[in-house]
């Protein structure tokens, strides 16, 4: 039976600490093919963000997305499989020095039959330290806002939609863009 839509604003437990605390200390909901020590679908993707953003623990995509992983993105484009993502998200850490991803407002429904389904706001803040995609270094911080949506099945995240203002972005690196 499918879960009620729900909504985890962070503020109500702002510390990361809070969800690391918890690990481990037991299912709050089903969750049959999940790692052990996520409690529940909120602890999933706040941890499992949490430790490949800011702990670097690029290998994870490897358990934590499918392997056919389809990951839509808000400028058009479409990667496809654990490669592109790995690939992605190792360009985005090495280019954008102590880039840190923050979840907000996560809302959730599903279950571990069907699928569980979450969104949530992220807010990524960091510094343009090296050559990317956007261009070259400007070593200006920048602050963004973005939505992440996730179908995951069998622990897996299988499909992702995400975006975030990249024009937004590269106003903050390289100041005024015109149309």
């Amino acid at each position: 039976m499918s879960q009620i839509a729900r909504t985890f604003d962070v503020a109500d437990r702002p510390d990361y600490s809070n969800f690391a605390l918890a690990a481990g200390t037991g299912r709050r909901q089903p969750m049959h093919g999940f790692d052990a020590d996520y409690v529940d679908i909120v602890d999933y993707i706040v941890r499992c963000t949490h430790k490949i953003w800011e702990e670097k623990a690029i290998g994870l995509i490897d358990t934590h997305y499918a392997h056919n992983i389809l990951v839509h993105t808000g400028n058009g484009g479409t990667m496809y499989g654990q490669e592109a993502v790995v690939a992605h998200t190792l360009q985005r850490i090495s280019g954008l020095a102590d880039r840190r991803l923050y979840a907000d407002d996560l809302i959730w429904s599903g279950n571990e039959t069907d699928s569980f389904y979450t969104s949530h706001r992220l807010y990524t803040v960091g510094r343009h330290t090296r050559h990317t995609a956007l261009g070259p270094p400007t070593g200006r911080r920048f602050l963004l806002i973005g939505m992440s949506h996730h179908t995951i099945q069998g622990g897996q995240i299988v499909k992702e939609w995400t975006v975030f203002d990249e024009s937004e972005l590269l106003k903050q690196l390289y100041g005024q863009v015109e149309a």
